[in-house]
């Protein structure tokens, strides 16, 4: 469970990374390196720009002066050198007890040790790398886990370079509209993600292949609506919004994570970027739209979501189980030391009294022999919860064992003890939903706390058994309340 804990952590923690408006790539990409440094426990993150057989320092996390954005250096002397020829993940703990690695100049020259690298695919190539390492070896084996975590990373990666460059050609396309209708026709038509010209009232008005292929329609039919008619309702009204501002010259273009319904009547999450051109009377002309579908990512956030709730579900369950008597439902003796201890660490700033007291039902035995096992459960069930419901607001019990309760009374003198014991006492006595009469023999202590003097719980524990016999044996049904100074006196 721990394991899937981490897990979880750093994929949300990615998740957020890629998510969050950074003011520039490289921020978002030195988040990146962070987050991986972390979560793989490395000291050094790079990410790489294949150019044939050069390899360009994009970002580098922590950057020195042997190594900066910028760099650039020869491809075949750099670990990445492997991931881009075999195309795959690469990883090593112990660079220098491989044959492969030891011999390598990057070992050679800066002893890296531990590494771990994916490629970064754009356009259905490597473009570059993503890499984590460490002068450290690693003691753990890097884990499946491990491998399919940069692989998300590397895939992140590639998909906000793809989108920066998408973002460059697109405002590359508007400025140059005018003048050569011919580009835009070619990187309308072959972008890699779904866009669209659309009528200031949201007629499509001209869609690429890959927006129809991603919503299943034909483009005659995407022609013959409007994104209203495909728009999740619970996301319209803001979608709108922003169009209005767009249009009103509020804001220079506007992105927005919304639904549309499919061809096959399921609703998809994508990524909305809205930009718009206008006509030389200032009149909108049409809205250029991307529209890049993020199913996958909103399907691992709801995934992640869930397993957190999950998480957090099965750590209250845990909880109650370590700290909760499950016949009574009251709290165990290990909630209850835990309870004494705060109380005793509290009393060194405050110093004022405190009483402990033990419960026993007197009779029990012959109870149980009476009525059977079933009514003696019910009639401790009933006594816990009608001790519990009794208790001021700031004491506590717990079930010590067997028919037998543990009692905490902050700020509660030697009379105030015997007081709260005696209407604990009588609140059993009344209880008219069992199968006879019962009662309970109460033995209470006091503690004064004195300067210097420490007391612990089994000095307590050991009066108040001592003064439960004593009620005991006394005849029962009865309080019996001292003073641990007269006692130990």
């Amino acid at each position: 469970m721990q394991e899937s804990k981490v897990n979880i952590n750093r994929i949300h923690s990615l998740y957020e990374s890629l998510v969050k408006r950074h003011t520039s790539l490289d921020s978002t990409f030195h988040t990146i390196l962070n987050e991986g440094m972390k979560a793989f426990n490395l000291s050094l993150g790079i990410i790489s720009q294949i150019d044939g057989d050069s390899y360009a320092l994009l970002a580098v996390s922590p950057e020195g002066k042997d190594l900066s954005a910028g760099q650039v250096f020869e491809l075949k002397n750099t670990y990445c050198h492997r991931v881009v020829s075999e195309k795959k993940i690469i990883s090593i703990e112990h660079a220098g007890s491989d044959p492969d690695f030891n011999t390598h100049p990057v070992y050679i020259g800066m002893k890296l040790e531990s590494y771990i690298s994916a490629p970064i695919w754009i356009r259905e190539k490597v473009w570059g790398t993503l890499n984590f390492s460490s002068t450290q070896i690693k003691e753990v084996s890097f884990s499946k886990d491990d491998h399919e975590f940069i692989s998300l990373m590397a895939d992140g990666i590639g998909s906000l370079i793809e989108m920066n460059l998408l973002s460059v050609e697109k405002e590359d396309v508007i400025s140059a509209l005018s003048k050569n209708n011919d580009i835009l026709e070619s990187i309308f038509e072959n972008s890699t993600i779904g866009m669209a010209l659309v009528s200031p009232s949201g007629q499509w008005v001209k869609v690429n292949n890959s927006l129809t292929h991603m919503l299943g329609y034909t483009e005659d039919y995407l022609l013959s609506i409007n994104f209203q008619n495909i728009t999740h309702p619970d996301d319209l009204t803001l979608d709108l919004q922003q169009l209005d501002s767009l249009a009103q010259g509020n804001i220079p273009f506007y992105q927005l994570e919304k639904r549309y319904l499919t061809a096959s009547e399921n609703y998809i999450w994508i990524l909305l970027s809205v930009s718009l051109v206008r006509e030389d009377n200032g009149d909108v002309k049409y809205y250029i739209a991307q529209i890049q579908s993020i199913d996958e990512r909103k399907k691992m956030e709801m995934e992640l979501k869930n397993q957190k709730e999950a998480l957090h579900e099965a750590n209250i369950i845990l909880e109650r189980m370590a700290t909760e008597d499950t016949l009574t439902e009251i709290a165990n003796r290990r909630k209850f030391m835990l309870w004494f201890e705060s109380e005793m660490t509290r009393l060194e700033r405050h110093p004022v009294p405190i009483s402990v007291a033990l419960a026993d039902i007197d009779f029990f035995k012959s109870y149980n022999d009476d009525y059977g096992h079933q009514e003696g459960d019910f009639a401790l069930k009933s006594i816990a919860k009608k001790l519990s419901h009794t208790l001021r607001g700031q004491d506590k019990i717990a079930r010590f064992g067997g028919e037998e309760f543990i009692l905490l009374f902050p700020e509660t003198d030697e009379k105030g003890c015997l007081l709260v014991c005696e209407k604990l006492r009588k609140s059993v006595e009344s209880l008219s939903t069992l199968k006879r009469t019962v009662t309970i023999s109460i033995g209470g202590v006091t503690y004064y706390p004195k300067e210097g003097v420490i007391v612990h719980f089994d000095d307590l524990l050991k009066v108040a058994d001592s003064k439960l016999y004593e009620a005991k044996r006394s005849g029962r049904n009865q309080v019996k309340v001292v003073n641990l100074a007269v006692y130990q006196d």
